[in-house]
């Protein structure tokens, strides 16, 4: 990267933030300068800052586009005064101006550009780089393009989505992130938003089949299970078993970990072993030619035929029956098959990932599972997180279910009525009670969930107010709801009272906020 490049840090996933930065693009090359574009969150922009900082060649100048300084403003400062003293130039580019803290550590360090917080961020950074040349009209263009009345919008949207799912989810092999985000910005300069080039199509397409199948979630568990498939992904000879309970997006992680390997532009298939029939799934495996049996009308292509080349998820594994499990295990030993009724074999080149929810080592040793089989389907393990172990990342995983069903954010109060449940049928039950809420009208959220519960036929029904598995969230409720339970399992005050180690009076006052009368 030369003095005469400039580098562009948007805020990623964001149409107005990649349109802007597009805006900023034009206007560098407007002045004879080359530009690279890259994403960043508000929580890692310090570390990206400090990757330009190791570079040999810098750019003269950064642009932070939309943004926030926010957090790690102290870490931000000592990057952006690094940078400033290796000559390079910060400019933020932003619709609201520092808060109290970040002016404190970053006044002085960089150029602040502020525009009106009533205007679109697009024609606010289409102001803020004026005067324009020759390209005054591909700017304006660009700048109408971020108002969500503009024709072009949706496109745009699409596109600055699939940036963003790209690079959050894509992360091993090639560098997929700044690849796309190049293309991004070409189809963009070009005013190609009907016709996106081929690569861009391709990344669109992936966006568009697994953009619902990206795995939500900041907990250390979460991120233990990304780390996991990042090492995996590209070890392209290594065949991974996903292991976790029903309902924890095992089919998720298997399209994660094709996205992450050398593969991710071939063909993912999934099959369920289990939504065979037994007698069939030979045919399903191999294929069959025209004769091969009744009704083999014409050739048929067996999953490892179709998937060839590409990745094939064999889902609920345990459920395959012990005559289909030396199929599959011949044709892993040969790495070839023969369709049934053909007369020649046919090369096998898949990556294999399996997935189920069952111990198969046990079933190994009662005979229904080959373990000959087991050592060369578990060469490598991955293991889900069932949402109990996961609970502060709810909030966030029902948000785009909800975006992924409403197109709009998630109610206000909705999460904290979520997170009192434990969920134990996991992503799958939080999303069938999404689907249910909306049905309702999601007003009183803990009254639909409760009703909800009701409805799958739950015993304890207590009108809302008592959700079974679900725990009020304030401290006092805990306490109250915590006596009556006590209380209801002992059917005595003073028992209850020993045991919880408090005085009878202070149980009785717990139990009359929770509407019961001690006897």
């Amino acid at each position: 990267m030369s003095r005469e490049q400039s580098l562009i840090i948007v805020g990623y996933g964001y149409a107005d933030c990649l349109l802007g930065g597009a805006i900023v693009a034009l206007k560098e090359k407007e002045e004879g300068r080359g530009t690279e574009l890259r994403f960043s969150s508000m929580n890692g922009l310090a570390g990206v800052l400090a990757g330009v900082l190791l570079q040999e060649k810098r750019p003269g100048v950064i642009y932070l586009v939309g943004i926030g300084l926010g957090r790690n403003s102290r870490l931000l400062a000592e990057k952006i005064e690094s940078l400033g003293r290796s000559g390079v130039r910060v400019v933020w580019l932003s619709n609201q101006e520092m808060g109290e803290q970040e002016k404190a550590c970053l006044s002085g360090l960089l150029e602040e550009r502020i525009g009106d917080c009533d205007l679109y961020f697009t024609e606010m950074a289409y102001r803020l780089c004026a005067p324009w040349g020759k390209q005054e009209e591909l700017a304006k263009y660009l700048a109408k393009a971020g108002r969500q009345e503009y024709p072009d919008y949706g496109r745009m949207l699409e596109l600055a989505q699939t940036a963003g799912f790209v690079n959050r989810v894509m992360r091993s092999g090639d560098d997929h992130g700044r690849k796309v985000l190049a293309l991004y910005l070409n189809d963009l300069l070009s005013r190609r938003t009907g016709g996106e080039s081929a690569a861009m199509r391709r990344y669109m397409d992936l966006f568009r089949l697994y953009g619902h199948r990206e795995i939500k979630g900041r907990s250390g568990a979460v991120q233990r299970l990304k780390e996991m498939i990042i090492k995996a992904a590209p070890v392209d000879d290594v065949r991974v078993m996903i292991l976790g309970e029903s309902g924890t997006g095992k089919e998720s992680v298997a399209v994660h970990l094709h996205l992450n390997s050398p593969r991710w532009n071939q063909t993912f298939l999934s099959f369920n072993c289990a939504s065979s029939n037994p007698g069939l799934l030979e045919a399903t495996f191999l294929g069959y030619r025209k004769g091969a049996f009744t009704g083999a009308s014409g050739d048929k292509k067996g999953v490892f035929e179709l998937a060839c080349g590409g990745t094939l998820f064999l889902d609920e594994i345990g459920d395959l029956p012990l005559e289909s499990q030396g199929v599959l295990l011949r044709i892993l030993e040969e790495k070839r098959l023969l369709p049934l009724g053909g007369t020649s074999e046919v090369e096998v080149n898949v990556r294999l990932i399996t997935a189920t929810n069952k111990n198969l080592w046990k079933m190994a040793k009662e005979g229904t599972f080959r373990e000959d089989l087991l050592f060369r389907l578990q060469e490598f393990t991955v293991t889900t997180v069932p949402l109990r172990e996961m609970m502060e990342d709810v909030a966030e995983i029902a948000d785009a279910l909800w975006r992924g069903r409403k197109g709009v954010p998630l109610p206000d109060g909705a999460d904290e009525v979520l997170m009192t449940y434990s969920w134990p049928g996991n992503v799958r039950e939080l999303s069938n009670f999404l689907k249910y809420a909306d049905v309702m009208g999601h007003g009183n959220w803990r009254d639909v969930l409760s009703r909800y519960l009701e409805n799958r036929g739950t015993e304890e029904k207590t009108g809302g107010e008592d959700i079974p598995g679900v725990i009020p969230v304030r401290l006092d409720e805990v306490a109250a709801w915590h006596c009556e339970r006590v209380y209801q399992q002992c059917g005595s005050i003073s028992r209850a009272a020993e045991l919880l180690g408090i005085q009878r009076a202070t149980l009785r006052r717990h139990l009359l906020k929770r509407g019961s009368k001690a006897e």
